[in-house]
């Protein structure tokens, strides 16, 4: 084995099906360059021979290992927040530990995950990225959020509609309803939109629109007055929320 520094080559090639004074097998050593992929500790995998004399060969596997973890930290959000997005990475089993081989899969994979949970508390205009720092053979991992202003859905608002009325057609947003005292969640999430809208045209399918055109929505900040009942007296306030504008063709 060569191209290991942390890895031992016992452990190395305690997954390797050949030994010596056997005959070479090509498949057996795509099989074993396979086993060792899987191990998720290398970037670059080959093996090549070298002719030995009389009649022998020296497989060598060459390998260069991925970075080890030697710290992990989140930047951007106060400590209760924090605190929920290890928990999150915790549940989803994408938490990051020190001394981990890092793979650059499993990063894209926390940034969609915390990406998805902060729009689901409100937060739609979410960036979130994880900084790589290289030093050597180990990584340093920043995951950097940068929140923007929470918002929730204010208004949803369908243009273009004849003959099935706005309020039918938002019985059928199951995951895109405004805030309202009955629905305290009211956030906007990209996959849940997709979802209502597939529901929108499963329903006017049903009603007999076969050739219904469902737009792409139009997401707005918008300043909103609501009213504050308690406690009295009524107040009205300004706020801002998002405005959803869905066009469709009946």
């Amino acid at each position: 084995v060569e191209g290991n520094v942390r890895v031992p080559t016992a452990s190395i090639l305690h997954h390797v099906s050949m030994v010596s004074g056997t005959p070479f097998d090509e498949s057996a050593a795509r099989s074993d360059m396979r086993k060792l992929h899987a191990l998720g500790l290398f970037s670059f995998l080959e093996v090549v021979t070298e002719d030995a004399g009389n009649g022998l060969m020296d497989v060598i596997f060459r390998v260069e290992e991925r970075p080890f973890v030697s710290d992990f930290r989140i930047e951007g959000v106060k400590e209760s927040l924090k605190a929920r997005i290890v928990e999150l990475l915790q549940k989803q089993h994408l938490e990051i530990r020190p001394s981990m081989p890092f793979q650059p899969a499993t990063g894209k994979r926390v940034e969609a995950a915390v990406r998805g949970f902060l729009r689901a508390q409100k937060y739609p205009n979410v960036e979130v990225q994880l900084v790589e720092e290289l030093r050597g053979t180990t990584v340093r991992l920043v995951l950097q959020i940068w929140p923007g202003p929470r918002l929730p859905i204010r208004q949803v608002i369908f243009t273009g509609n004849q003959r099935l009325s706005s309020p039918d057609l938002n019985k059928q947003m199951r995951d895109t309803r405004p805030e309202s005292f009955w629905n305290r969640r009211g956030s906007y999430l990209p996959e849940g939109l997709s979802a209502d809208l597939e529901r929108l045209d499963r329903y006017y399918q049903s009603a007999g629109y076969a050739a219904v055109s469902i737009g792409k929505p139009e997401i707005s900040v918008r300043t909103f007055q609501s009213r504050k009942w308690f406690p009295l007296p009524r107040k009205t306030r300004e706020r801002e929320g998002l405005m959803i504008r869905i066009p469709i063709n009946e």
